[in-house]
């Protein structure tokens, strides 16, 4: 469990599934969190290269260290930034054939909604 990153879901497995289908080589990914869906994609697709991007700066050590552990932090670059706002120019024109993301997507407003176990392991 780490604090400051959201678990990732079930859903998660869908979209590396899905993006995989694809066999894409450059990828973005907005709100990369832990690095769960790049780091996977990277293990899978040995050409491919994601830049990732996500709001938290503890979000990004996470990732950093996940693609670390699993060899392919030469393929991943990690960007702190609110969606594309820090994207360096030659970045944003860069040619992406995927962009992914799986950000949350409850309303703080509906947190009495969802599962004790998923409020207490997750950052607001």
């Amino acid at each position: 469990m780490q604090p400051n990153i959201l678990i990732p879901r079930p859903e998660t497995e869908t979209i590396i599934d899905t993006a995989l289908e694809y066999q894409p080589q450059n990828i973005l990914e907005l709100g990369v969190g832990s690095g769960c869906i790049a780091v996977t994609l990277l293990k899978q697709l040995p050409l491919s290269q994601v830049t990732a991007i996500d709001f938290s700066a503890d979000a990004i050590k996470i990732a950093a260290q996940n693609a670390e552990q699993h060899e392919v932090a030469k393929r991943l670059s990690l960007i702190q930034s609110d969606w594309f706002s820090n994207l360096k120019p030659w970045q944003s024109k860069k040619q992406f054939n995927l962009i992914i993301s799986n950000p949350p997507y409850i309303d703080k407003k509906d947190r009495h909604i969802m599962a004790k176990e998923t409020l207490q392991y997750e950052p607001d």
